[in-house]
C-alpha cells in the first residue's frame, strides 16, 4: 500500500461513515508510527490502521560464548524508506477487544 492509497482510503471512509475516532501513535516496539481511524461500518465498529515502519538493512548480533552472558541485537534502519501495512480490525462485544480481519477472510 502507498501513502496516497491510505489518504484515498481514508477520506473515503471519512465521507461514508461516521468517524469515532482518529489519530497517530508511535510505536512501542521500536521506531515508527501507526496511523488509525475508528468508525462505525456495516459490520459494526471497526479500525483500520496504516503501520510506518523504517526499512531494516542489516541485523547485528553481539554475543559472547562465556557463561552466563546475554545476547543483544542491533538493528540497522533507513533513514529515508519505510514499510507501511494496513490492518483492519473490528470491535468484539462479548471479549471487549480489538479482533484483527485475516486477508483470507476479506476474500469470497
Amino acid at each position: 500500500m502507498t501513502y496516497e492509497r491510505w489518504l484515498e482510503l481514508k477520506n473515503k471512509t471519512k465521507s461514508q461513515f461516521k468517524v469515532l475516532q482518529e489519530g497517530e501513535q508511535t510505536l512501542e516496539s521500536g521506531p515508527g508510527s501507526r496511523e488509525f481511524i475508528e468508525f462505525l461500518g456495516p459490520s459494526g465498529k471497526t479500525r483500520l490502521e496504516l503501520v510506518k515502519k523504517p526499512v531494516i538493512l542489516d541485523k547485528k548480533i553481539h554475543y559472547s560464548k562465556r557463561i552466563g552472558s546475554s545476547a543483544s541485537v542491533e538493528y540497522v534502519y533507513d533513514e529515508k524508506e519505510q514499510t507501511l501495512t494496513l490492518h483492519i480490525y473490528t470491535w468484539d462485544e462479548v471479549k471487549q477487544t480489538w479482533q484483527e480481519l485475516k486477508s483470507s477472510s476479506l476474500i469470497g
